[in-house]
């Protein structure tokens, strides 16, 4: 990010802190972050946090998939 710019760096990092207080983790590497129960298989990232609206939606059946 910082070879974008340093502001931009800044600014990702501040976004992403925030979807990780105001998140729930759904999916990780680890075994014991795996929800079974959602679709969602991503090779390129290691964590997804899903907002309280989202997470709804995956657990009513929407696709978490690229």
């Amino acid at each position: 990010m910082s070879a974008v710019s340093p502001e931009y760096e800044r600014w990702a990092n501040r976004i992403m802190g925030w979807v990780r207080r105001r998140g729930i983790k759904v999916w990780g590497l680890q075994g014991r972050n795996v929800r079974p129960d959602l679709d969602i298989a991503l090779t390129v990232v290691s964590t997804i946090y899903a907002l309280p609206g989202a997470l709804a939606a995956l657990e009513a059946g929407a696709r978490g998939r690229s």
